[in-house]
């Protein structure tokens, strides 16, 4: 026999109530969670900077289960309104933030509710043209430049043929150079896998001498790019030199990630599948590189030229009389 259902014995999961735990109590037990899943240092520091942007909006104190879709909406106006944030900003602080409050939901501490996250803008951001990069890469004289200089023009030089990361860069070391295999080894990435991609020969020239003149200074077991006095570089520092370096080659542009934008336009241009690109730079989306594809692609250029082409009058038809209606 069917059981008739009753509402009234149906639980209201609206009227659910859950514990009285604030936003930054629960903060220190996300922060404890990304340490048993020993996530890099620059992984805390995204999601706590995420956070401290959404306590300029909300109080860090107030209870975490008052926070429900209309906090979100409000939150993302406020952010485009009072902040002025672009969109790639409020995308990016959306996603942290999203996962932080899943994070809340799965611990019953709130409700829960889905949150999409803003999209972001998808144009490409400015990179380095090619004339400006052919000048990066003159060697400078090894006899009269000093060492910052010289170990800009090596970090140049392994962005432009890699496209690594910034921080892949700065935690390369002497032996993930493999010579005998033309190839780069990752040890340093930011999904935590080890990665490798070819050497290409013009980098492998410049890292030889490189490390041979690590060698003769015994310092063949450290990291590739260091300081004067042997240290690993900071990122910071190594931005430093890079701008320095750039100046004085009259380009203007100084930014370290716009290499590996420059690494995937012009992969793009030679006609490179996008499956390749995206295991190159180890992108987890081929929506950016796809869009590359679209605005760069050699065959995209080729038809609008071809378009334009077939609108343009023809030299022997330009002087011909055009007759119009009376």
């Amino acid at each position: 026999m069917k059981q008739k259902i009753i509402i009234k014995n149906i639980s209201d999961l609206a009227n659910q109530e859950y514990p009285q735990v604030s936003i930054s109590d629960v903060q220190k037990e996300f922060e404890n969670n990304l340490k048993e899943r020993r996530l890099r240092p620059a992984t805390f520091s995204f999601y706590n900077n995420v956070l401290e942007a959404f306590y300029k909006f909300i109080d860090y104190k107030q209870a975490i289960n008052t926070v429900n879709l209309k906090t979100i909406n409000d939150y993302i106006n406020y952010c485009k309104t009072i902040r002025n944030h672009s969109d790639n900003t409020i995308s990016t602080n959306m996603r942290g933030l999203r996962t932080f409050l899943y994070f809340a939901m799965d611990k019953q501490y709130m409700p829960k509710f889905k949150i999409s996250v803003p999209a972001p803008d998808m144009t490409p951001k400015s990179t380095y043209e090619i004339e400006e990069v052919q000048k990066l890469l003159i060697k400078p004289n090894i006899r009269t430049t000093n060492f910052s200089e010289y170990i800009a023009f090596v970090a140049i030089n392994i962005f432009v043929f890699t496209g690594c990361r910034l921080s892949t860069a700065i935690n390369m070391k002497v032996d993930d150079i493999d010579f005998e295999n033309n190839l780069v080894i990752y040890k340093h990435t930011k999904n935590k896998k080890p990665h490798a991609i070819p050497l290409a020969k013009k980098l492998k020239n410049v890292l030889t001498e490189h490390i041979n003149i690590l060698k003769s200074q015994q310092l063949e077991n450290n990291y590739l790019l260091i300081s004067a006095y042997g240290e690993q570089l900071t990122a910071n520092k190594l931005y430093l030199y890079i701008s320095r370096y750039n100046k004085k080659r009259n380009v203007k542009m100084t930014s370290i990630h716009a290499f590996r934008r420059f690494y995937i336009k012009s992969l793009v241009l030679q006609g490179v599948p996008i499956p390749k690109i995206q295991f190159l730079v180890q992108h987890k989306s081929p929506e950016l590189i796809t869009l590359y594809t679209k605005l760069y692609s050699k065959d995209l250029i080729d038809d609008v030229e071809e378009f334009s082409n077939n609108i343009i009058l023809k030299d022997k038809d330009v002087n011909k009389k055009l007759k119009f209606k009376k």
